[in-house]
């Protein structure tokens, strides 16, 4: 005979399993950020004639950061 699981522990393992909803905000919020700042990098080294290896490590850098934000997110929405 199977045993039967209340609500409030079938809650508390959910709860446990996966990421709260404060972590995925913080999270999303940090990888927006990151990703801005970095295209107002390129912007500005555009603007002001930069140094051209420069502007091509950070196309390269938005570039990976896309994919990589893409798993963590993916991650953070699914189980631990």
């Amino acid at each position: 005979m199977t045993r039967k699981h209340t609500r409030a522990e079938r809650r508390g393992r959910l709860k446990e399993k996966y990421f709260i909803k404060k972590e995925r905000v913080f999270v999303l919020v940090f990888m927006a950020a990151v990703f801005m700042v970095l295209l107002a990098i390129a912007s500005y080294g555009i603007s002001v004639q930069a140094d051209p290896f420069l502007l091509f490590v950070l196309v390269v850098l938005i570039i990976v950061l896309i994919p990589v934000t893409v798993f963590v997110v993916d991650l953070l929405n699914w189980e631990r």
